[in-house]
């Protein structure tokens, strides 16, 4: 029910990986076959462990407790503007519903943002935030 197939890149015949449509009968990707590969649960758990390293045993804090820490450890005038922006940039901003979860997790205090295009816009959180204190 919720497996879902991919086909990797192998950069020769396929330049970017992407996800099968489920209704693709398997003969129609034999072809493929050693470029594939099937994702279950791994796609809820391995994004949980951003929340919780704990599950696998690193005992380390998890995102919401590092966003928290990193505000509390600024000055307290801060605090109210770095909580109305936190920004999420990166590969990992990709992740589906990240953005909803963090602040769901993170209270009615935080808002979170993401930028348009995290993979390429690192920058852009940075610079959003810095024109606000202009």
């Amino acid at each position: 029910l919720f497996s879902r197939r991919y086909v990797l890149p192998d950069f020769d015949k396929v330049q970017r990986g992407y996800a099968v449509d489920p209704d693709t009968p398997m003969e129609d990707l034999a072809h493929l076959e050693r470029q594939m590969v099937t994702l279950s649960g791994e796609r809820f758990l391995v994004p949980e462990l951003l929340f919780r390293p704990s599950d696998i045993g690193i005992e380390q804090a998890g995102l919401c407790e590092v966003v928290r820490l990193v505000v509390d450890l600024c000055p307290i005038e801060c605090r109210h503007l770095l909580r109305q922006n936190v920004i999420l940039t990166g590969g990992n901003a990709l992740i589906p519903n990240l953005p909803e979860r963090l602040a769901a997790d993170l209270g009615e205090d935080y808002v979170v943002h993401r930028v348009p295009d995290p993979t390429f816009n690192s920058l852009q959180g940075a610079s959003a935030f810095a024109s606000q204190l202009a």
